[in-house]
């Protein structure tokens, strides 16, 4: 198993912090645009702002987790073909996929300091990825992803769906 390192996750989660904030900006426009049309204008105070940072927060916690949870890999880590699983080889569940969120936060929060022993780990984790029990992998490109159709656990597996590309 080839684990990615720290440049190629450093990528991928540019890719998705700005995919993160553009559809933040676009919500964010849209719901002033509306809120306009009845003639309104949405202007923050101190109070408004932190409801709008806690809203982004949610935003941020729903999409990595979502995402890890259910396929693995964020759009970020599909662009650059790597994918994060348990230190086991199995999927990642809900309660890891969130565990590793809180420890990203914490990484975050330390000003990277919690992304550096991804520099020295034989498996090249984060403190995230200690946390959650995870790993993050390159995906083989000659093994086929499942129809994107495929969005639940196990589906690629279930009775009925189609055989992966070759057999």
């Amino acid at each position: 198993m080839t684990y990615a390192g720290i440049v190629t996750r450093g990528i991928a989660i540019a890719i998705d912090a700005a995919l993160i904030n553009l559809i933040a900006v676009i919500t964010g426009a849209a719901v002033n645009l509306v809120a306009g049309l009845f003639g309104s204008d949405i202007n923050f105070d101190l109070g408004g702002a932190v409801v709008a940072g806690a809203i982004w927060f949610i935003w941020v916690g729903s999409y990595f987790t979502f995402f890890w949870d259910v396929t693995g890999q964020t759009p970020g880590s599909r662009v650059l073909g790597i994918r994060v699983i348990s230190g086991d080889g199995r999927d990642v569940t809900l309660w890891q996929a969130l565990r590793r969120f809180g420890g990203l936060v914490l990484c975050v929060l330390s000003f990277g300091i919690g992304f550096l022993p991804v520099l020295v780990d034989k498996r090249r984790r984060g403190l995230h990825d200690m946390l959650a029990g995870t790993v993050v992998q390159w995906v083989d490109a000659s093994v086929g992803l499942p129809p994107q159709t495929l969005l639940t656990r196990g589906a690629a597996n279930a009775p009925g769906a189609p055989p992966p590309p070759g057999s």
